[in-house]
């Protein structure tokens, strides 16, 4: 059964928020998860950092993970982290809720396939974003239709679904969640099982970060997501061991 997801962490970004992505595997059973957190090692006031972060060429680290598992192991990664205890740990960005798509049909291999692309491909702030990252490889999967093309930011009339979009919704991540077609849940009882959930197989290794890292995304508060917005934790950190698809 053809099923994916985007989820949210409402508080990266200067609370602008940063999404990722999940579909189902061919066996229907089995999800694949992950993103491009491309977190900033340095304070924002580093200048030259901050130049080198808004562009990283092809083969470049974008600390990007993916893993595989069941639908409750994939709630529960994308939910949960362990504080950063040293600088060693290795994490992703937890998740505050998601949305399940809605559409017909699914392609999970042209996605595995989109997924390796994404991973040597670099980042941009304005054209390969998470964003970007996200709606290309749901797009490979099949589920486009339920998304906010982001390249309609460059257009001047932007259409989706029929209706004209605002450009804020294919530039900041909360209004481009909030745009997407499909069911809306939240995360919070998934980071209540922390201390009990066991381990997934993971993928990638995730590069370690400060608790204060960072990533540059854009956008601010919907009024459907103020409930998700007021029960959000602070950022908090998953570890994970490495292992390729």
């Amino acid at each position: 059964m053809a099923q994916s997801f985007i989820f949210i962490n409402y508080e990266q970004a200067l609370r602008f928020g940063h999404v990722a992505w999940g579909f189902a595997l061919s066996d229907g059973n089995t999800y694949c998860w992950g993103s491009s957190d491309h977190l900033l090692r340095r304070p924002m006031t580093d200048i030259v950092a901050l130049a080198k972060y808004s562009h990283v060429p092809p083969g470049g680290d974008i600390d990007f993970w993916c893993e595989q598992g069941s639908f409750e192991q994939m709630l529960e990664s994308m939910s949960q982290g362990h504080h950063i205890q040293h600088q060693e740990i290795r994490y992703h960005i937890n998740y505050h809720s998601y949305k399940k798509l809605h559409h017909d049909g699914g392609n999970p291999e042209r996605a595995l396939q989109e997924l390796e692309l994404i991973k040597a491909g670099g980042w941009s702030l304005l054209t390969n974003n998470c964003i970007d990252q996200t709606y290309r490889l749901l797009h490979a999967y099949g589920s486009a239709s339920a998304l906010v093309d982001p390249k309609l930011r460059f257009r001047s009339k932007r259409l989706y679904g029929g209706q004209e979009v605002k450009r804020l919704s294919t530039l900041l991540p909360r209004k481009w969640f909030a745009a997407a077609r499909g069911e809306a849940f939240s995360l919070e009882q998934y980071k209540l099982r922390a201390k009990i959930s066991g381990s997934t197989s993971a993928c990638h290794n995730r590069q370690s970060q400060d608790r204060n890292s960072e990533t540059i995304g854009s956008n601010e508060q919907d009024p459907s997501e103020q409930s998700n917005e007021k029960e959000a934790p602070e950022l908090s950190i998953r570890a994970a061991s490495g292992g390729k698809l």
